[in-house]
């Protein structure tokens, strides 16, 4: 299963059979070309809610599921974060950082929102087996 911060976006093709790829820092252009690639291959495709991949995604026409958690969870991710070693740095972008980044993510245009409930995983809303 791909890493995860604690939002992400999920891309599924027509043939989805729930694979994830990884996909590195790219420039923007190979970013979305690697993204269509991958796209074409029939997996879900796991991203960051980065605000900046989200508008290409837009840009590109292609529909996305935007996954997050419940605002009120902020202190389950806080002490997730902390037992996976997170480092101080890593928490003050994403902890303190909380309410914004929640606030963003509730208004990004997607084609499905999932918000996640407290102690909900993943793997709880999609089915990740090959």
């Amino acid at each position: 299963m791909a890493a995860f911060v604690n939002s992400l976006c999920f891309l599924q093709s027509q043939h989805c059979v729930a694979k994830n790829v990884r996909i590195a820092r790219l420039p923007r252009p190979l970013y979305m070309k690697a993204i269509k690639a991958a796209l074409g291959t029939g997996k879900t495709l796991l991203l960051p809610s980065d605000s900046q991949v989200l508008a290409l995604l837009r840009q590109e026409g292609i529909p996305y599921t935007l996954c997050f958690p419940q605002r009120e969870a902020k202190e389950i991710y806080r002490q997730r974060f902390i037992d996976r070693g997170n480092t101080e740095d890593f928490l003050s972008i994403f902890i303190d950082g909380w309410d914004l980044f929640i606030s963003k993510l509730e208004t990004v245009e997607a084609e499905r929102r999932i918000v996640l409930a407290p102690h909900q995983f993943l793997s709880d809303v999609f089915d990740f087996r090959e």
